[in-house]
């Protein structure tokens, strides 16, 4: 069985031989006294992934065609580190659904699509929050400035709006944008 005296004396020699087997680099190193003295500092940065989502307005429809599809896209900007991946998650304060609702509680479902860039044909569809699939972020999309490159797509069917009441309907569609 081995000693306590051992143990400490082997774990001791272990961590001294590891500590003299790094690399001076790992460290700082301190200047001698003499006429001239130099000293090295180690410096460690650490990027950590942030995102800005920016650029959004409120949106107003009016719609008095209930026999064709209603879309309206949204453009946007969403910006973060480059080559870093952020994903997307939507809500409304309708549970489990992007609907608006009218003072009386009725409501009106729609669909909610992502585009990542502004030349992108085919929209990612989002489901009320759940986080999307990852996105890159490309060194365009460093930079709000003026500038939209994302969008997303309300898409509200024919079939509810011939079943929707008549009057005002009012929500809040929450948009985060976040690290994996």
């Amino acid at each position: 069985m081995l000693s306590y005296k051992k143990v400490v004396t082997t774990f001791f020699s272990l961590t001294v031989l590891f500590l003299a087997a790094m690399p001076l680099s790992w460290a700082a190193i301190q200047g001698k006294l003499d006429d001239e003295s130099s000293g090295q500092i180690l410096l460690r940065f650490t990027i950590n992934p942030s995102y800005q989502i920016s650029r959004v307005d409120d949106i107003t429809l009016e719609i008095s065609n209930f026999d064709k599809q209603v879309t309206y896209k949204e453009r946007l900007c969403i910006r973060g580190p480059v080559n870093s991946q952020f994903s997307i998650t939507a809500e409304t304060e309708q549970p489990n659904a992007f609907a608006v609702a009218s003072n009386t509680g009725a409501t009106i479902p729609f669909q909610l699509y992502f585009y990542q860039t502004l030349n992108n044909q085919t929209p990612d569809r989002l489901q009320p929050g759940v986080r999307s699939q990852a996105y890159a972020v490309s060194a365009t999309s460093q930079s709000c400035d003026g500038e939209d490159n994302s969008a997303v797509e309300i898409l509200i069917l024919p079939e509810h709006l011939k079943k929707a009441e008549v009057g005002e309907y009012n929500g809040v569609l929450i948009l985060t944008v976040g690290s994996l």
